[in-house]
């Protein structure tokens, strides 16, 4: 099973657009901090070409034989961003940093991420205490589009 690792963490979704007034409308656009993540993926994508390589061909092999992909998602963070001080869950919703993550990969690898059936989603703690908060992906089989 193909794998991308240490992916950097994306913005969550209320921070990937902007809406600016021009020309007496209003439109959106990428915020700055989504610009800077997508710099920030770039970056990554040149250092883990080879990850890339072989989730590229699964992908395109799965496609082109009709196969859906179960993506699983591991978001990777320290434990004072997801835990309070006395123990309970921070509100922090992982689900808000999907998109990026699934739009950004399936143009890197080259499919739509309709092909994306099915997924599990994680939210966890780091096992070690610094460094930035990361992603992980594993690509599975899915079987055949139903």
């Amino acid at each position: 099973m193909p794998a991308l690792t240490n992916i950097p963490m994306p913005p969550s979704t209320n921070h990937l657009y902007a809406s600016i007034k021009t020309r007496g409308r209003i439109i959106r656009v990428k915020s700055q901090e989504y610009k800077s993540w997508e710099k920030e993926f770039f970056a990554w994508s040149v250092v883990y070409r080879a990850q890339i390589k072989a989730v590229k061909e699964w992908a395109l092999e799965q496609t082109s034989r009709n196969c859906t992909i179960r993506l699983d998602r591991y978001f990777w963070f320290c434990r004072s961003d997801i835990v309070c001080k006395d123990g309970t869950p921070k509100k922090l919703d992982v689900t808000n940093r999907i998109k990026a993550i699934d739009d950004a990969i399936a143009k890197l690898i080259g499919i739509d991420d309709s092909w994306y059936w099915s997924g599990y989603i994680s939210k966890n703690e780091k096992p070690f205490a610094s460094g930035e908060n990361k992603v992980d992906l594993e690509f599975r089989d899915n079987g055949s589009v139903p």
